[in-house]
């Protein structure tokens, strides 16, 4: 029919047996009124929906993809943002400033007729725009705006420039200042830590209340039997109970609530994942969480919208208390950091080098190992070559961690491969040779032994070092003196390692001056280049 009546559309009154339908127009009138989004013949090219292409977003996740995981791209992102900056700052900021700053203008700015004009006019001007700006807003018409307009400076222009005026103006100028310094100073730092206090109250509220609980049933001497039995029952049904509230508490509802935890981290996870759970219709379509759980569990599509909604609005939470739990202990470590290298764990139960190295009560890995070696039997022999070579494979992926990955990774030294060809284990020392074939065929051979109590390093062959320029030694020299600090090395050719520069030292002389965390986290923050390895070089 002409109004494209379909039979769904048709509707019986079962009492007077009269039909009833709605035309095309009307659906459509109403679905203009109801749903603004909904693209019509008649309103389309007016209010449409707005989809992204699913181009848009692959070429935009592999941009993503790409600068996550490539350094160069980092670095050329940071580039352009960094240059963006710059040219929206002296855009928007600094050109503005210098013309603001310009000798000619500060003439004009500075002259008798401008001072006079800022002063008994421009105020009264500002204020006469605000009140016009508020008319336009209420439908005010061009008339009334133009009429009222000159009536409202007029009157504010007397009024500021009588005695009475001033000493209001003074007045104003004064409250405001007290108000905004009331709020940058007092109002919004007192009201972060009124809020972080509160939540730290209810966290030691809810953890006072579990210790109660856990209190009551410990065990103590003089229980008898059944409060003992009683006990481990209920222990047995508390555990999950302590377990779950403070999970609830401190990942799923306090960054939900905490607006200090809440508004930087919980609210971007929330416009990422809610997305999944919102639908058009609940009842009769599925989100794609609600799909998913709808599959797996067999629920209702009411239900399993309702419980995809309420499990993805708490996941935020725990992003938020992750990322609050990182910049706490990140600020903890940064404050308690020692400016230079410490000595690192190496072995696999926590030994330094010179645990490794250094006989004692609790130290010398190596030693002992050694001496039950020379005390060993037979069958028993095996088992301590092999503890001499977990040690030794340690000992291989420290230097690797720690010297040859830094080498890889600097810009002068990535047509240069580097490897540990052979280390040895003595019985108070060990040595590595660093191979370079395109420098050499000598190596260059570094020695760490225990010497009366302490830790010294050798240099027993320069090797390829020789023949290197004067750059790639800086490199390997640095390097070097990093793998020596955390090595727990003491001395150097006999001479003791000190924090200060060594004046008067060029080459190997500078490994006597240690490392500091600052010039460490330099070296490393140089932008790396592709990795090349040495095949076939082995611990």
């Amino acid at each position: 029919n002409p109004d494209g009546v379909s039979p769904d559309d048709v509707v019986a009154d079962e009492e007077s047996g009269n039909f009833f339908w709605e035309s095309s127009k009307a659906k459509i009138i109403a679905k203009e009124v109801l749903t603004s989004s909904v693209v019509t013949p008649d309103s389309e090219g007016k209010h449409g929906g707005f989809f992204v292409p699913w181009g848009w977003v692959i070429a935009l996740g592999l941009v993503n993809f790409i600068i996550i995981h490539v350094a160069a791209a980092r670095q050329l992102a940071m580039q352009i943002v960094q240059r963006s900056w710059r040219i929206i700052r002296q855009v928007v900021w600094d050109l503005p400033i210098a013309i603001w700053r310009y000798p000619t203008v500060r003439e004009v700015r500075q002259s008798r007729p401008v001072r006079m004009i800022l002063r008994h006019f421009w105020s009264p001007f500002l204020i006469s725009v605000l009140v016009l700006g508020a008319m336009v807003l209420i439908q005010g018409t061009p008339l009334f705006v133009l009429q009222w307009g000159w009536a409202i400076w007029a009157v504010l222009t007397l009024a500021y420039n009588t005695p009475w005026g001033w000493l209001l103006q003074d007045r104003i100028a004064e409250m405001i200042s007290d108000w905004w310094r009331v709020v940058r100073v007092n109002l919004i730092p007192g009201l972060i830590a009124t809020i972080l206090d509160l939540f730290q109250w209810m966290g030691n509220w809810i953890e006072r209340r579990l210790y109660a609980v856990d209190e009551w049933l410990r065990f103590r001497g003089g229980d008898s039997r059944s409060s003992v039995v009683i006990k481990a029952i209920l222990g047995f049904i508390w555990f999950p109970i302590a377990y779950i509230t403070r999970f609830a508490f401190y990942l799923l509802i306090e960054p939900q609530i905490n607006p200090i935890k809440h508004f930087p981290v919980v609210t971007v996870s929330h416009k990422m994942l809610l997305p999944l759970v919102l639908t058009a219709n609940p009842n009769h379509d599925l989100s794609m969480f609600g799909e998913v759980l709808s599959s797996q569990v067999g629920l209702s599509i009411p239900q399993a919208n309702f419980w995809a909604f309420w499990i993805v609005a708490a996941i935020p939470g725990v992003f938020g208390f992750i990322a609050w739990e990182l910049l706490a202990n990140w600020r903890l470590y940064r404050a308690n950091r020692a400016d230079r290298l410490r000595p690192v764990e190496i072995g696999s139960h926590g030994e330094t080098l010179r645990g490794l190295l250094r006989p004692g009560f609790h130290s010398g890995t190596v030693p002992k190992l050694y001496r039950k070696l020379r005390h060993a039997k037979p069958e028993q022999l095996g088992q301590i070559q092999r503890e001499l070579e977990h040690v030794r494979e340690t000992v291989h992926r420290f230097l690797d961690r720690e010297l040859l990955h830094l080498l890889r990774y600097q810009p002068d030294w990535s047509d240069i491969p580097v490897g540990i060809r052979e280390l040895r284990l003595g019985c108070l020392s060990l040595r590595f040779e660093l191979w370079a074939p395109n420098l050499g065929t000598v190596p260059l051979t570094v020695a760490i032994e225990c010497h009366d109590a302490k830790i010294e390093a050798v240099i027993d062959q320069q090797g390829w070092l020789k023949e290197l320029p004067e750059r790639q030694s800086a490199v390997l020299i640095a390097a070097l003196r990093g793998v020596l600090d955390m090595a727990a090395v003491e001395t150097i050719h006999g001479r003791e390692r000190s924090e200060h520069p060594v004046p008067h030292t060029t080459g190997l002389n500078n490994l006597a001056q240690r490392m500091s965390w600052k010039e460490w986290v330099d070296r490393w923050n140089v932008a790396p280049v592709a990795v090349h390895t040495t095949p076939g070089y082995s611990s």
